[in-house]
């Protein structure tokens, strides 16, 4: 999934993994929860893009790239703001990929309208969960907890398994995304290291370093994309948790704020399991 940020009035351009359309292609381009037909070309049939001209928000503002299927949207409003869907068959493959695009008013950058949404869910969620189950344990939540871990596009960045040296009976295995797809894993004691630069349309590819001693993660060259949970397991147990922001133009007061908010939760469990023991 990747995250788009414009303030109104300006362009915004969502951009496929397809280098070059072959002419076989059928795309499908889709808006909102309920999956609005907002534009389709049907390249093989040599017939022109159709628009959705239906919707008087959308009408004139869209175009459709014949080389590789992106969508540009002009003269941005914030109605523009949602998840956006892009299916791009052909008789080799079926291309699915999702965007969401914040759209703000001018005065206020899009990365601070995200940052701040997100950073109030977040805080919600963990009051109201705490307000439900009554004192929690610190170090059991802690350890749910994700970490924070942020970066420049194209510098790298490492996610650290916090062991010294992986044994010769363990398997370790990194995963990404909400659906925890498997990218890379190897065995202790051995340099035969697995990575599945396929999944996620092929993100990963040449872009994934293990460490042999420890198993730790290096993402090089990452890009905004990257963005998002990943998941450590030693032996099929998940061990711990990231979260990785890359920063690009719109994104930087995103990444400050919502590390900000995980920093809080501890001095908020913190709090909570000390109101305990004292009968508050």
């Amino acid at each position: 999934m990747k995250l788009m940020s414009v303030k109104e009035g300006g362009p915004v351009i969502l951009q496929t993994d397809v280098p070059q359309l072959t002419g076989d292609e059928l795309i499908v381009w889709r808006f909102g929860d309920k999956g609005k037909l907002i534009a389709k070309h049907d390249i093989e049939a040599k017939s022109p893009p159709l628009y959705d001209d239906t919707d008087e928000r959308l009408r004139d503002r869209f175009k459709l790239n014949h080389q590789t299927g992106s969508l540009t949207i002009t003269n941005t409003r914030t109605t523009d703001s949602g998840h956006y869907t892009v299916k791009i068959s052909s008789n080799k493959q079926t291309l699915y990929q999702k965007y969401i695009v914040t759209v703000s008013e001018p005065g206020l950058s899009p990365a601070a309208v995200a940052g701040i949404v997100v950073a109030g869910i977040v805080v919600v969620v963990l009051l109201m969960t705490a307000a439900a189950t009554g004192v929690i344990y610190h170090h059991q939540m802690i350890a749910e907890i994700p970490e924070a871990v942020s970066g420049e596009e194209g510098e790298e960045v490492k996610l650290n398994t916090g062991v010294t040296i992986i044994q010769t009976s363990d398997l370790i295995e990194w995963q990404c995304g909400n659906e925890d797809d498997l990218i890379t894993q190897i065995k202790g004691g051995t340099v035969d290291i697995t990575s599945y630069e396929d999944v996620l349309h092929g993100v990963f590819r040449d872009r994934l370093k293990l460490d042999m001693k420890t198993g730790s993660l290096t993402i090089t060259n990452p890009r905004i994309e990257h963005t998002g949970p990943y998941k450590l397991l030693i032996n099929n147990k998940c061990k711990k948790k990231f979260i990785v922001y890359i920063r690009g133009e719109y994104l930087q007061t995103f990444c400050v704020i919502m590390i900000i908010v995980l920093h809080s939760v501890g001095l908020f469990l913190w709090l909570v399991q000390l109101a305990g023991p004292i009968g508050l």
